[in-house]
């Protein structure tokens, strides 16, 4: 099982905001794995300031899916209704993969 690191608040996030194409890369990224559930348990999707991706997932607030995600080894941060992804330098188009699994596992 991969651990993905999503929460800047978390002791183990890996540090500093990816570069500035690199991280319009990741968030786009996330932002479309995401939206291929639109309609199917994620309500909507959005990319704020540029390295953090926000989703809604039904029937979970924001620190709820954030702790089902926790189950899936997906640390991130969870706020009223919002899950938030944070991307850092260390994270990897294959840390967003795993992530649109763990959040279509929630979904079923």
């Amino acid at each position: 099982m991969r651990t993905v690191y999503l929460n800047p608040a978390g002791a183990d996030y890996p540090g500093p905001h990816a570069p500035g194409e690199r991280r319009r890369r990741l968030a786009g990224h996330l932002n479309a794995r995401l939206g291929e559930y639109l309609g199917e348990g994620v309500e909507q999707v959005a990319v704020e300031e540029g390295d953090v991706v926000c989703a809604r997932l039904s029937g979970y607030t924001g620190a709820q899916g954030a702790q089902a995600l926790a189950l899936h080894q997906v640390y991130c941060q969870g706020g009223g209704a919002w899950v938030r992804f944070v991307l850092s330098a260390a994270t990897t188009f294959e840390d967003l993969d795993y992530v649109q699994g763990a959040v279509a596992q929630l979904l079923e």
